[in-house]
């Protein structure tokens, strides 16, 4: 069960209403089968809880976190440091972070902020 943690994020497993936030980026996630589909905006608001979140699920997705970022409409700075710091610690526990169809904004901002080499630790890949 995913639980709506703060006004500027909700969670909710498939099937289930999520409250809409009330302030700050909206975003949104959803358990599937392989991951966590993402939906809305990460920012400063909010980027500290998707790592938070993304470490709650690590145990039930095993050895390959799947995060798709189709849905995802912005990306600033604070989004791109959660999944690199997302990256760095599942690859410390053997495990590797898959970005799935990122949409143009969210590729923009890892080109810009993100120096090719912490990359290495990231697979993207289009679903």
């Amino acid at each position: 069960m995913v639980s709506r943690d703060s006004d500027t994020m909700t969670g909710r497993d498939r099937g289930s209403d999520a409250a809409p936030p009330r302030s700050g980026a909206d975003l949104r996630w959803e358990r599937t089968p392989a991951g966590l589909r993402l939906e809305g905006e990460v920012d400063l608001t909010n980027a500290h809880r998707l790592a938070e979140i993304v470490h709650e699920e690590q145990e039930r997705l095993g050895d390959s976190v799947r995060l798709d970022l189709e849905a995802l409409s912005f990306m600033d700075g604070a989004g791109v440091r959660a999944l690199l710091e997302i990256s760095r610690s599942l690859r410390d526990s053997g495990c590797l972070l898959v970005l799935a169809s990122p949409g143009y904004i969210v590729r923009k901002a890892l080109s810009v902020l993100t120096p090719d080499d912490l990359l290495d630790a990231i697979r993207i890949v289009e679903s």
